[in-house]
């Protein structure tokens, strides 16, 4: 005899996810950053790049390092050219073309939070939608069992009656009808 094969039930679901329009399935702050730096070019790379590499403890300790040599040379402790070339490089150099380039890796960097807190945005919309499905499915569900305890409930009261009744004819009569003879021997 051959088995034919059924088909696997196909699951029922509650609420179907619908994808972000504009944005992937799925991306990651790496990614959001590839993607950016590609569409950006070399000048979005060299701004992320530098404004990665500033904002790091090791430059914050060159640039109090570079303060103190400062310090030291207005005191006298070393030569007053040592004085200017820092006073040129901190106010002049570092300033004036750090701070350009800083913004736009800045920018760059906030574009790239956007598109990931967006999407992040996007899915917990996703997740409350699924979930307000979930609670009118569970609604419905707990409607039908409030029905069945109403109806059924009706005939569970008559079987408790009837039993009740029962119970107390036989316990009366001393356990006759039930065929017994009362627990002694006779």
């Amino acid at each position: 005899m051959l088995m034919s094969e059924e088909p696997a039930p196909t699951r029922k679901t509650l609420y179907e996810h619908i994808p972000h329009p504009k944005l992937p399935h799925h991306i990651s702050a790496h990614e959001a950053r590839a993607r950016m730096r590609e569409e950006g070019g070399l000048n979005t790379r060299i701004a992320v790049g530098l404004t990665r590499l500033v904002s790091r403890m090791p430059t914050a300790y060159a640039f109090a390092l570079l303060a103190i040599v400062g310090l030291l040379a207005i005191v006298g402790i070393l030569p007053p050219l040592v004085a200017l070339l820092v006073a040129w490089f901190s106010q002049t150099f570092i300033q004036l073309t750090y701070l350009p380039i800083l913004s736009i890796g800045q920018d760059v960097t906030s574009k790239q939070q956007e598109i990931i807190s967006e999407k992040s945005y996007y899915d917990l919309e996703q997740i409350m939608a699924h979930l307000s499905k979930q609670d009118e499915a569970i609604l419905q569900i707990l409607e039908r069992v409030e029905q069945m305890e109403r109806t059924q409930g009706g005939l569970l009261a008559d079987l408790t009656r009837k039993l009740e009744t029962f119970t107390s004819a036989t316990h009366h009569d001393g356990g006759r009808r039930s065929g017994a003879s009362g627990g002694k021997n006779a």
